[in-house]
């Protein structure tokens, strides 16, 4: 194989990673096309478009459009996002072609187009040919634009409002269950996106409520060390991709916000590499 094949096959190879999902999966998203104009970018279309700047490394071409624009579009309901890949260039066709790939991949669960159902996509576009969920099926694309500058992701609703089982079931590494004094249970982990996130119930025995997002950089992983003090306030370490560990803990107490994440370890030569394990000790230091 000649040193260009092989760096092909390597940028072929590119894609955002993903967890290791169960068997339960979301349905094929129904089409849902524009019927409004709210061109705010929607949580779940921000989420994706993150994991792909920290993959790829290039800003996107656009979420929200004008409500003056030409034409229906979901781009108008800030659901659809445009990611740059450059057909006519070898390496960057070869990414985009990755990442379609992957959306399109099936999974371990004998799962079609598993990770595409989970994100709640509705349609993919790309290099003059279109992928549409309510046929399961690639057609040409005629529109005005071929897309051979960029891969274009529609997501139906639940997606964009992360809704779907990417964000409620996307666990890295196991979560880090909290008793508080009243018999409830908080839980804390690290999603798809990278950044940490919790949850916990309302009452002893009851369901779980949505998870909030701690952390917005992105970079975590591994499963989270959740230290809670007798006045009821927390700390939340957790590992980075880069071997680093970062803290935070509630303002100004129990159920307040959070600070901003601070670094506790100095990485480099240090860089851990298994989750932190925090200790409260009695005289009320961390260990």
């Amino acid at each position: 194989m000649s040193t260009e094949t092989q760096g092909r096959s390597a940028v072929a190879a590119l894609h955002p990673s993903a967890p290791d999902f169960g068997p339960r999966i979301d349905g094929y998203q129904p089409y849902q096309g524009q019927t409004g104009c709210d061109p705010t970018p929607k949580p779940g279309v921000l989420s994706i478009r993150d994991l792909l700047k920290a993959t790829y490394g290039r800003g996107d071409l656009g979420i929200g459009r004008s409500c003056g624009a030409e034409g229906r579009s979901e781009h108008k309901e800030g659901r659809a996002l445009d990611y740059p890949f450059n057909a006519n260039d070898g390496n960057q066709r070869a990414q985009g072609d990755a990442l379609v790939a992957w959306l399109l991949a099936t999974d371990r669960w004998n799962n079609q187009h598993a990770l595409a159902r989970r994100m709640g996509v509705m349609y993919l576009i790309w290099n003059r040919r279109i992928w549409a969920a309510n046929t399961k099926s690639w057609s040409a694309y005629s529109g005005s634009s071929p897309h051979t500058d960029h891969v274009h992701i529609s997501f139906g609703w639940p997606g964009a409002r992360k809704q779907t089982t990417w964000w409620t079931e996307s666990v890295l590494g196991g979560p880090e269950m909290v008793l508080w004094g009243n018999g409830t249970i908080g839980t804390y982990a690290v999603q798809a996106d990278g950044n940490v996130y919790g949850r916990g119930q309302s009452a002893p025995g009851a369901g779980f409520g949505p998870w909030q997002q701690l952390s917005s950089q992105g970079g975590f992983a591994g499963r989270p060390s959740v230290v809670r003090y007798a006045d009821g306030t927390i700390s939340v370490y957790v590992r980075t991709t880069g071997g680093v560990v970062m803290g935070t803990g509630n303002k100004a107490g129990p159920g307040s916000d959070f600070k901003p994440w601070q670094q506790t370890t100095p990485g480099g030569a240090m860089a851990v590499t298994g989750d932190p394990e925090v200790v409260l000790r009695p005289d009320g230091t961390l260990g």
